[in-house]
């Protein structure tokens, strides 16, 4: 271990020592962060159960991604839904995001469209591009909620502004078949190269019909749902 390591980590774990919560949380984080940390997790679970008892919603969503995908304990989606809640409901977008999922997949609970949306929402209005993406998919699509290819294209645009390839390629989309917006081949063509620089093949297909001038027969597909999140 170098010298400023071992340093780093001996203030972390004087300060955890204290009891607070961030404290506990910023040691578990860093010890999850190593080459080694197999060796640690048994300690990193302590650690995020004790900060997450006294409500950090970091150490919350923390323990919801190690129990959802089985890191360090035996994957448990409903032990996963009740951490990710807990921090979801203070705030935190990428729990909101998660919880959305669970409930989109009815994992850990049962499965709700309409309450998965809003989730999407509260995610999306604090501006998580993966969480506009899959409720430019809701909208586009009708789950959860009515379709409204309007607010899909908002939502979509906002995430493919951040450069969310999925989000790109459904604007070219839209604007090639004019859903929710005037036809615009030019516009179709910007957002699906876009896309495809970032390697999606879908847009990648599409502009090469498009610079051809060739008319897709699939004009009644929605785009596919963006990717979930990863931690």
């Amino acid at each position: 271990m170098r010298k400023e390591s071992y340093g780093n980590i001996q203030k972390l774990r004087k300060q955890a020592e204290t009891g607070e919560p961030q404290a506990q949380y910023n040691l578990a984080h860093y010890l999850a962060a190593q080459v080694d940390a197999k060796k640690d997790r048994k300690e990193c679970l302590e650690l995020l159960k004790a900060s997450s008892e006294k409500g950090n919603k970091h150490a919350q969503f923390a323990l919801g991604n190690w129990y959802i995908h089985g890191i360090g304990v035996r994957k448990d989606y409903k032990r996963a839904y009740k951490y990710f809640l807990q921090s979801a409901k203070q705030g935190e977008r990428l729990a909101q995001y998660e919880i959305a999922v669970c409930l989109e997949k009815g994992h850990g609970i049962d499965q709700n469209l309409s309450e998965a949306t809003k989730w999407y929402r509260k995610a999306a209005e604090q501006g998580l591009a993966i969480a506009q993406g899959a409720l430019g998919y809701c909208y586009s699509s009708g789950v959860g909620t009515r379709r409204n290819y309007k607010l899909a294209i908002y939502w979509y645009r906002r995430a493919a502004e951040k450069g969310c390839a999925e989000s790109q390629y459904a604007l070219g989309y839209f604007y090639e078949y004019g859903l929710g917006s005037k036809q615009n081949k030019r516009l179709a063509k910007l957002w699906y190269q876009k896309a495809a620089k970032q390697k999606h093949q879908d847009a990648q297909a599409a502009l090469k019909e498009l610079s051809q001038g060739a008319v897709s027969d699939n004009a009644s597909k929605t785009p596919v749902h963006p990717p979930e999140q990863v931690a």
